[in-house]
Order: structure tokens, then sequence, then C-alpha cells
């Protein structure tokens, strides 16, 4: 049996530990009278006054629960970083903070025509994102239209009688639901990977504006062009437009590169003339530009079977080279 964690006292929404016994409680469901039951053997709760009936299904305390300890946990926590994950659908992990610009938590605000579970509102009062708690029906697709039209995203947390979800948030994969119209969203149709997610956020688009690319990440080992000594080299592979670096990959790849192998530094390409990330000879310190060293890993991908040891994914706003 789901119990009752929450109820209002003077409009005010107590949770059960922080009730007093003997004072006046109503029901956030239907409106009736509440006692808060706090004795030493069962779980505390509130139940209704003896002899009034209520009409709250196990549904509705779900929802009310739910909405309230997640509303709590977001007021703990402003002021600090609030990370989910977010999965676009492009199967591509974003994080986001969904505390960030938060200054205040809400329930059952207006928006517009419309009072989500939970709104998340800046420091002068605007919606910032909006918390919905799902237990048996999608959210309002007029609803969603209307937060999509004003670029406000919907975090909708699904909910069951036979599974618990975590008031807590933090690390959890949402699954961005945006296919670019307001007036329809990827939940109408019948799309599987879907259909067991409980954690959704119906938004306006995400990070993966611009352009997608995969790389694969080789290491192996060169004759310097210099020494002719042998030497250690990375070499990362534009798998989506085939086209060769002019450094040693991306920039989202440079930072680590360095920090996991020596022979990666900052040094000065004469043939660019500007300082660039690249492979060094462990030997003697020259630098092996990209393109000697492409034409290395052409010849050791056809005679050795070279195989990479890593392969990702990017998003860059402009087109990768």
């Amino acid at each position: 049996m789901i119990q009752y964690e929450w109820a209002k006292r003077a409009g005010q929404a107590i949770q059960i530990e922080s009730a007093e016994r003997g004072s006046e409680y109503t029901c956030i469901g239907c409106g009736n009278r509440m006692v808060a039951r706090k004795g030493k053997v069962k779980a505390h709760h509130f139940g209704h006054f003896p002899g009034v009936l209520g009409v709250c299904s196990p549904e509705t305390v779900l929802h009310i629960n739910t909405k309230y300890n997640l509303a709590a946990t977001f007021q703990a926590a402003l002021g600090h970083p609030y990370k989910l994950i977010v999965r676009c659908a492009h199967n591509f992990q974003h994080s986001v903070d969904l505390l960030k610009d938060v200054e205040s938590v809400e329930t059952e605000k207006s928006v517009g025509d419309f009072r989500p579970d939970i709104s998340l509102l800046t420091s002068k009062g605007d919606v910032k994102r909006v918390v919905e708690v799902v237990v048996t029906h999608s959210p309002d697709i007029q609803a969603l239209s209307f937060y999509y039209a004003n670029q406000i995203p919907v975090y909708a947390v699904e909910v069951s009688r036979k599974a618990t979800i975590s008031t807590n948030l933090q690390g959890q994969e949402f699954h961005l639901i945006d296919n670019g119209n307001s007036d329809r969203f990827y939940h109408e149709r019948t799309i599987p990977q879907y259909e067991k997610e409980h954690l959704r956020v119906y938004s306006h688009g995400c990070a993966c504006s611009g352009y997608y690319y995969e790389v694969d990440i080789y290491r192996f080992k060169i004759g310097c062009y210099r020494c002719h000594k042998e030497t250690p080299v990375v070499y990362v592979e534009n798998k989506t437009s085939g086209t060769v670096f002019g450094e040693i990959g991306p920039k989202e790849l440079q930072d680590d590169f360095i920090q996991k192998y020596a022979f990666v530094k900052p040094v000065f390409s004469q043939t660019q003339n500007q300082t660039v990330v690249g492979n060094v000879c462990t030997s003697c310190g020259a630098y092996n530009g990209n393109f000697f060293v492409w034409h290395a890993w052409i010849d050791q991908r056809g005679a050795n079977d070279l195989r990479p040891i890593e392969t990702k994914g990017f998003w860059s706003q402009a087109s990768p080279r």
C-alpha cells in the first residue's frame, strides 16, 4: 500500500517527518482532513481523518509523493550543480545541469494556461525548466506544444506502482524527445527504444546542432623522419569525411592526448606556420607532421592489419576537416 508522505497545513505542503501530531492537515489530492500518524510500529504517514472517506487513488498518492519529494530535493540542491545525462535522438549523450541559472522551485505554478508539477525559476521569476511527474498518461500535448514554443524544456519522470523511481535524479539518463515540430513529438509514434524509458526530456533541441562525426584512434610506431629511430605515434582517422586532420586530431581530443601520451606535445609547425598539437620523436624531439604519420598509417594498415584502439563520436559547430 502506498502511504501519504505529504499533506498541507495552512496551504503549505508538509512532509510527514516535519509534521506535528495534533495539528490539522488536509489532503493534497482530495482536500479532506488528515492526521499525522507517527507511531513506533508502522512507517510514519498521513491518513485521512477517522470517519472521512478519502477518494484518492494509489496513482494520485504516488504522483503527490514523487512530485513533492522531487521539489524538496531540487530546493535543497539550489546553488550547486545538478547534473543529468540526456541522450538525444542521435544516440549522443549530453551532460545537463538541471539547476543552472535556477534560484527557486515552485510546485503547481501557473505557466500560461498550464500548471506544471514543478517549475524551476530564475532570479527574475522566469520559468527556466519544468518537471512533470507522469503516472498513468503521457504529458499533455497542448502543454508540451506551449512549452516547446516558449523554449521551456520539460523533464518527465514516469513512475508506476511496480517501479521505484529515485527522487535523486543526478547522473540518471533522460532521453530527448524532439523532432523539430511543436505539434508532434516522438512519444506519439511507435519507437521501440523509447517505450521502456522512464526519464524523458521534451525540448526545443539539444547540443546536436551542427555536424556529427566519428574518429578512429590508432597508436603504432614509425621511423622518425629526422633520426630514423623508432618512435610511438597517435593517428586519428576521420571516418565521416575521410579528410586528414591538419593536427593530431580534433581539438576535443588534443588535451586528452597530451595528458595520456608523453610524445604528444604542442609544437611549432613550419608548414602551417603556427603552433599545433602533434607527435614528437622520443629520441630527438623532432615533430613528425600529421601528413607524414598519415602515410605511415596507410602503409602499416595495409601491411600489418592495423586496428584502432578506440572509436569516438563528436558534435561540432563547424564542418570537421
